[in-house]
């Protein structure tokens, strides 16, 4: 039986893609990081699917380590995006703190069911607030010659904001999308959630990479 592929899979594909032909105008900056967390992110979600329909098995357990390499790399990157010295060091704080309980479920669960839930909430919140407070800081605060979409960081906080604030809530209202009888492109309003948010969130981080080649393009 082969694995299912589904449109999240396709996306990051694309992106991982993009990311891959632009090499030469990310290798010498930070988002170069980009290509290989695509790498892993799409291997992992394949490896997800091979649990869930080929072995039967449950798959949780990856989609924890997905989260966590989710919430440093875009904690990474936001650290590098921002210039002040006090936010970048909030960030630091912010972010340990949170990986903490990950490296706690590692270390001393066996089973991670529920916490597969709830972390990927508090983490997904987390990043939507840094990137909200980013959005803010380059369109209100920040004097700069660039326009704000001509800015890889626009694309990648916009894509974190979207992307975590939407799944985030999805997931607390896990129960009342499970039990509602709705379907779209016969997929369950909950599944079709997440494939929709996937596509905005890899798009933007596709723009944010096809805007980083651009002459004189400062990283903010």
């Amino acid at each position: 039986e082969m694995i299912k592929i589904e449109l999240n899979h396709i996306v990051e594909a694309i992106s991982f893609l993009v990311a891959c032909s632009y090499y030469k105008s990310l290798k010498n900056t930070f988002l170069f990081w980009v290509i290989p967390y695509l790498a892993f992110i799409l291997m992992a979600e394949l490896g997800a699917s091979y649990f869930k329909y080929h072995l039967h098995k449950p798959n949780g357990h990856i989609y924890v380590i997905i989260s966590l390499v989710e919430f440093i790399f875009y904690s990474y990157l936001f650290y590098h995006f921002n210039k002040n010295s006090q936010v970048k060091k909030a960030i630091i704080i912010g972010s340990s703190i949170l990986v903490l309980p990950y490296l706690f479920l590692f270390f001393f669960f066996s089973d991670y069911k529920g916490y597969d839930f709830y972390l990927p909430v508090y983490t997904g919140f987390y990043l939507a607030i840094v990137a909200s407070f980013y959005l803010y800081k380059i369109s209100v605060i920040d004097d700069t010659e660039f326009a704000i979409t001509h800015q890889s960081g626009f694309w990648v906080a916009s894509g974190v904001l979207i992307f975590f604030s939407g799944i985030s809530i999805s997931f607390l209202l896990y129960s009342f999308l499970k039990n509602i009888n709705i379907r779209i492109f016969g997929l369950s309003i909950y599944n079709f959630i997440p494939q929709v948010l996937s596509i905005l969130l890899y798009g933007c981080l596709s723009i944010a990479v096809v805007v980083c080649k651009k002459k004189n393009q400062q990283l903010y």
